[in-house]
């Protein structure tokens, strides 16, 4: 990204950070360093579109019928194959796949980018582009019978979600329909859910501090299957049919983030259906940082969401206005609860302590004294938990 000289004005300074804050770029060995994200299960390769702003980092594959994710996540050309924060880069997306992958997206040279409204090279070897918008288009093969599809991926200055286009049209002179539905791959201790108030489907992993958002207003989401989740986009009236007459074109919107938790990604899902939430920031201390300790948040005492702490026993997200109950549990077991109050407005910082973890010191060692490996466990007495 462009930087201002070191002696421009302030105020010079400020237009062009918020001018200039949205990049694409082509994978390349020229561009890896700069933009691919990190995380555990990043798949891009060279030839990948990576679209970037202050606070999220995506990638979509290349579209050819040969880009494969890895040995079991498989056709991923033209979609989202890696999603982040900025900064605290977390990637843990297999694939999520527009249109379910029901369209063959094989063409590279029919990809469009556009910044600004200016047309931007796919060369390997073309510049990285920045500007205030980023659009990436990629249109899949016809199939007979069914609407022409294009895929339009779309990254703003200051947006905190990717914009995801499915548009559908019809240029025949016959009626066609088709299936709306998504597909996505987040794999083992991924869990899924549907918040309908919000319109957002959700994806979180607990353990390893990630969770995917997928806002999609007018649609109810319904996720079906376990590995490669089909996700059903059903309207209201409960169908999940797309009919076009001739001539006719429909898009269908998807704004889809990332978070650190299940409660970041409810949160900032409630926050873009219009309610009113307060920045939290809790600090799990015991009086050091508690890593790794489950912060639960509950609503009218039914389990909102969770997430876990990091290295510095903190957890931040948006959470709505209202009264709710908070426990804190450690890995050990040590546990806290706390209330907050419904009226308490502006930023929540919270340091909730834990008791002092207990530990022993032995020494085992044989007959004649030397130390000997051995087994050592603890039972619990009096209902203490093992």
């Amino acid at each position: 990204m462009r930087r201002a000289p070191l002696l421009a004005p302030l105020a010079g300074l400020l237009v062009i950070a918020a001018a200039r804050a949205a990049d694409f770029a082509v994978l390349s060995p020229a561009t890896w360093d700069a933009y691919v994200p990190q995380g555990k299960e990043v798949d891009a390769i060279y030839g990948d579109y990576v679209l970037r702003n202050e606070h999220l980092v995506a990638v979509v594959a290349q579209p050819l019928a040969s880009r494969n994710a890895n040995m079991t996540v498989r056709g991923v050309g033209g979609s989202l194959i890696d999603l982040t924060e900025r900064g605290a880069q977390n990637d843990q997306l297999s694939c999520y796949y527009p249109a379910a992958g029901r369209y063959a997206l094989v063409n590279s040279q029919q990809v469009r980018v556009a910044v600004d409204g200016r047309p931007v090279a796919l060369a390997p070897d073309a510049p990285p582009a920045t500007g205030k918008q980023v659009v990436l288009e990629i249109p899949a093969e016809p199939v007979a019978g069914r609407p022409h599809l294009t895929l339009r991926y779309t990254l703003a200055d200051g947006a905190r979600e990717l914009l995801v286009e499915t548009v559908y049209s019809n240029p025949t002179d016959q009626p066609v329909a088709d299936d709306l539905s998504d597909s996505i791959r987040a794999d083992r201790t991924f869990q899924f859910g549907f918040d309908a108030a919000a319109s957002c489907f959700w994806a979180s992993d607990e353990w390893f501090r990630q969770a995917y958002g997928f806002v999609v207003p007018g649609y109810e989401v319904k996720g079906t299957g376990q590995r490669g989740t089909l996700l059903q986009l059903v309207k209201a009236g409960g169908t999940n049919k797309l009919t076009l007459a001739p001539g006719a074109s429909q898009t269908i919107a998807r704004r889809v983030f990332p978070a650190s938790s299940l409660l970041g990604v409810r949160g900032h899902a409630g926050r873009l259906a219009g309610v009113e939430v307060v920045p939290t920031t809790i600090r799990v201390v015991d009086p050091q940082p508690v890593r790794q300790a489950q912060v639960a948040v509950y609503r009218d005492d039914q389990l909102y969401a969770a997430g876990r702490t990091d290295a510095e026993g903190k957890v931040e997200f948006p959470l709505p206005l209202g009264k709710a109950r908070i426990e804190v549990t450690a890995l050990d077991g040590r546990d806290e609860t706390i209330e907050l109050d419904a009226g308490l407005l502006g930023q929540r910082n919270m340091t909730i302590g834990l008791s002092f973890p207990s530990y022993v010191v032995g020494q085992i060692t044989d007959a004649a004294g030397r130390p000997i490996p051995a087994k050592v466990s603890f039972t619990g007495r009096d209902g203490t938990k093992d």
